[in-house]
This record gives structure tokens, sequence and C-alpha cells, in this order.
């Protein structure tokens, strides 16, 4: 998987259990059939996935001031 952030690109590299492991967990805790908006903890929870997929790569600030 591969994203862009302030213009460079990273690539997560292989999608090991663990790391999955931590991203659906984090999913699930989102998915909700009812939930229109998303909380800024909602927000950040995503954030963190991230970051974590991409072995801190870049930092979850560096996530907040790039994408909107």
């Amino acid at each position: 998987m591969k994203i862009t952030v302030k213009n460079k690109e990273f690539d997560s590299g292989k999608l090991l259990r663990s790391k999955y492991k931590k991203y659906t967990d984090i999913k699930e805790s989102l998915m909700d059939v009812n939930k229109e908006t998303y909380t800024d903890d909602d927000l950040d929870k995503m954030v963190s996935a991230i970051v974590k997929l991409f072995d801190n790569q870049f930092t979850e600030d560096d996530i907040n001031d790039e994408f909107e």
C-alpha cells in the first residue's frame, strides 16, 4: 500500500498479520452503520492506524497537517 504525505510517497511494505491486526481492531471500533459523522477521537484512531501501518515513517502531525 502507498500513501503520499507532504509530497513524499511512502510504502507500507508487507502487510504482516501484526500490522493488519492493529488496523482491523481500530477499523472494527469505528464500524457503526448508524454513524453519520466521525468524532475527533475517531479521526485520531484512524490517523494512528495509518501511522502504524506505515511503521512510523511519518507522524500523526504530518497527516493532520496534510489531509482534509
